[in-house]
């Protein structure tokens, strides 16, 4: 099954340690045959356990599938890629043709998108990076 997937960042760099300011944000609808992934990466100020979820919806909003994974201590910059993966990982597994990928994490973005090597996130972009390469 060949798949395209476009990824976009949105609202800023908050991951990447700055936040966007003074802007309204809404949830826009994917193009016609479209699945979108809005995932997100945090960690826990109390712990500093990280943590990823996300949802993909259809053209018309509908929610198709969610989820959510505890990763353990890591960095920020890791938490939104893993976030990323894991919703890669979901539309894969429920045949999406055409995603558009948003996150926060312009960092994040930028890597996979440049197919970028970034110390300690290496293994992350090169799992990305296989996800989008399958057929």
């Amino acid at each position: 099954m060949q798949q395209e997937a476009v990824v976009a960042a949105t609202r800023g760099a908050a991951g990447a340690g700055r936040v966007a300011t003074g802007v309204a944000v809404r949830w826009t609808k994917p193009p016609f045959g479209w699945h979108k992934l809005n995932s997100d990466g945090a960690i826990d100020g109390r712990d500093g356990v990280a943590s990823c979820g996300g949802l993909i919806r259809d053209d018309g909003g509908s929610w198709l599938v969610g989820f959510s994974k505890r990763i353990g201590i890591c960095s920020i910059l890791e938490a939104e890629l893993w976030g990323i993966y894991e919703g890669l990982l979901a539309a894969w597994s429920i045949g999406s043709q055409y995603l558009l990928v948003e996150s926060y994490c312009l960092e994040a973005i930028n890597l996979i998108n440049n197919r970028s090597i970034s110390d300690g996130v290496l293994s992350m972009v090169h799992f990305i990076s296989a996800i989008l390469n399958r057929s």
